[in-house]
């Protein structure tokens, strides 16, 4: 949504880790999709 507006602000994000430690990598992982999907 934020690329079909058109925003070139500042992003940010809470997180409720609960098992950081194991969580870590697929949220980057999805944080990464996302930016990629926005920055094309």
């Amino acid at each position: 949504m934020l690329k079909k507006v058109g925003y070139k602000g500042r992003i940010s994000m809470e997180c409720g880790w609960k098992k950081m430690p194991e969580e870590c990598r697929p949220a980057l992982a999805y944080l990464n999709q996302q930016l990629t999907e926005v920055y094309q």
